[in-house]
C-alpha cells in the first residue's frame, strides 16, 4: 500500500491478521500513507503473527482514537511512522 489516504473509518484504518499455516510468510509494504483519525487503531497486527514481515517507512498516522499502531510493535520498521 502507497500513497494512500485513510481516514475516519468506525474501526480500524488497517487490520492486519494472517492466519499461519506452516511454511507460509506474508510481506506487507505500507509506504507515504496518510492514516488518521479512525475510530479503532490507525494500523492493528494481530500479536502472534510469526509469518508475517511489516516492511515501509513515511506514513503519517495520527489521531486515531485506538491508538496509532496496535499489537506487536516490534514488527514495524524505525521510520515506519505511528511512532515507529
Amino acid at each position: 500500500m502507497t500513497n494512500n489516504t485513510i481516514s475516519g473509518n468506525s474501526l480500524d484504518g488497517i487490520a492486519l491478521d494472517w492466519v499461519d499455516t506452516p511454511g507460509e510468510t506474508v510481506n506487507a509494504e505500507i509506504s507515504s500513507n496518510t492514516i488518521q483519525n479512525n475510530k479503532g487503531c490507525g494500523i492493528r497486527l494481530r500479536d502472534n503473527d510469526t509469518g508475517l514481515t511489516i516492511t515501509g517507512q513515511g506514513n503519517k498516522i495520527s489521531g486515531n482514537a485506538g491508538g496509532e499502531l496496535c499489537g506487536t510493535k516490534t514488527k514495524f520498521p524505525n521510520g515506519f511512522g505511528g511512532g515507529r
